[in-house]
């Protein structure tokens, strides 16, 4: 793997890119696009390019995100997949895991939310949440974790640091885990994930994976890099997200998304 070479080979003319948000178009719980990743994003719009996000918030998570420069969102880690106004894809808990992420959350002292189309909530928080979720904390107002969240859940985020995963999905049948920064994972459907939302918009599209590119930090990106067939890995990810990707790019503060691209030959 090649760490920021002059320029990068592609499959395949690139016709669609999936961008993580947080620490690859923004700063961690931040939506404010960094001046480098909004040039890059109308760089490729200009090429015909088509632009979506794919990123473990959901809807109700990205107000504030300029979603008129995209043609899409995978949202909740890909359980939720819109193509202008189609939904291509959608997975929800079923109602037996459902029942055991609300019982989880009546027992454990982890910090965790709730997260559906139609409602965001805290069933629990922490230091850590407190200052991860800062941002943000508004959007996830403390519940009763036995309140039923309208519209399905389709995710949940908890508190659990590397090592513990194995103990958490014990207690949650037809669930995985997505981590998406070193002390809170994403809890997802079984057989969800990215890739296969991505997987379901590129084939709505008619658009074969060798045309895909992802960008991404987190290890919950990595699925998204299976399923295109060029990837770039940001400067400040996590070791295991570059050691899966196609190409590791500069830091997000040295502009490593626009960077990128110019070495794509896509910007």
């Amino acid at each position: 793997m090649e760490t920021i070479p002059h320029s990068w080979a592609v499959p395949a003319p690139i016709r669609a890119a999936f961008f993580d948000i947080d620490g690859t178009l923004c700063h961690l719980g931040s939506l404010d696009l960094l001046p480098a990743s909004e040039q890059a994003l109308e760089a490729l719009r200009a090429r015909g390019i088509r632009c979506f996000v794919a990123s473990g918030r959901g809807p109700l998570d990205l107000d504030g995100l300029p979603l008129e420069l995209f043609d899409g969102i995978a949202a909740f880690n890909g359980q939720r997949c819109i193509v202008g106004e189609t939904v291509v894809h959608d997975l929800r808990f079923s109602p037996e895991s459902l029942a055991a992420l609300q019982e989880l959350a009546c027992t454990t002292e982890r910090a965790m939310t709730l997260q559906g189309l139609e409602g965001l909530c805290s069933v629990r928080r922490s230091e850590a949440f407190n200052r991860i979720y800062a941002a943000a904390i508004d959007r996830f107002p403390l519940r009763d974790p036995r309140a039923a969240v309208d519209g399905g859940v389709y995710q949940a985020s908890v508190e659990c640091l590397p090592g513990e995963e194995q103990s958490l999905l014990a207690q949650l049948p037809n669930c995985e885990i997505a981590r998406w920064n070193p002390r809170f994972v994403d809890i997802i459907p079984a057989g969800g994930g990215k890739g296969r939302g991505i997987a379901a918009m590129l084939a709505h599209l008619g658009i074969g994976a060798a045309e895909a590119v992802a960008f991404g930090d987190s290890q919950n990106d990595i699925p998204m890099f299976a399923a295109c067939g060029t990837s770039v890995a940001m400067g400040n990810g996590s070791e295991e997200t570059k050691a899966a990707a196609s190409y590791v790019t500069d830091d997000i503060t040295d502009g490593g998304l626009l960077n990128a691209c110019i070495r794509l030959g896509i910007a």
